[in-house]
């Protein structure tokens, strides 16, 4: 496999993590701010039932939509 063609590969998988990351982190302070909550404390939580998420499958977006088939 051509180097540069594999670096361009990396560097896309290195984007779309960075990315997802941000933007569940930008997605809690949209959620969060305009109510005056803190971001730090109380964990993280599903807003409907209170239900506290814990960092596996729940706090990686993508695998927890895959894993709660989009509920």
């Amino acid at each position: 496999m051509d180097p540069e063609l594999l670096l361009t590969w990396i560097w896309l998988a290195f984007s779309f993590v960075l990315g997802a990351v941000v933007g569940s982190f930008l997605n809690v302070c949209i959620h969060r701010l305009p109510d005056r909550q803190s971001l730090v404390k109380p964990p993280s939580y599903c807003p409907q039932c209170k239900h506290r998420l814990h960092l596996w499958p729940d706090m990686v977006p993508l695998f927890s939509q895959l894993f709660s088939r989009s509920r």
